[in-house]
């Protein structure tokens, strides 16, 4: 048997397992034990009997709070998981043109080039868009050319 938790912070759902014959009781003392190991992440919580999602890609994003049984992936939430790791995508680039950019000021001035290429790193966030999609797998899917 699981037992779904609903919480604060970067991961908004926990599965805690028991066996089969969990009591109220035993989910109470718990449920109780876990509010001691994370104070103050505690929501709600549930005995679980649906599926997870089977991706754990957007972990981050998944929600307890749609109708039905199951734990599903809040596809906006999803975004900005996504968006986080394009942008650390995106520092690293810039740091390694951080390297070029020191030389070429050393050596006169920074390339045209150089520039252009740091300017539209930098803008990545502000223009790559992800709403249009519309699933986790094209959200998975969908990366920035600039950082491959």
């Amino acid at each position: 048997m699981r037992i779904a938790i609903t919480r604060t912070g970067d991961l908004p759902v926990a599965i805690m397992h028991g066996p089969d014959d969990m009591t109220a009781e035993f989910i109470a003392d718990q449920i109780e034990a876990w509010k001691s190991t994370a104070p103050g992440e505690y929501v709600s919580h549930r005995v679980f009997t649906g599926t997870l999602p089977a991706d754990k890609t957007f972990r981050g994003a998944w929600t307890d709070a749609l109708p039905g049984e199951n734990i599903d992936v809040d596809l906006p939430k999803a975004r900005g998981v996504h968006m986080a790791r394009i942008r650390a995508a995106r520092n690293a680039k810039l740091a390694e043109t951080d390297i070029e950019a020191v030389i070429e000021m050393e050596n006169g001035d920074v390339s045209v080039a150089l520039k252009a290429k740091r300017t539209k790193l930098r803008d990545l966030p502000a223009t790559f868009d992800l709403d249009q999609h519309t699933t986790t797998e094209e959200l998975a899917a969908a990366w920035p050319a600039e950082l491959d």
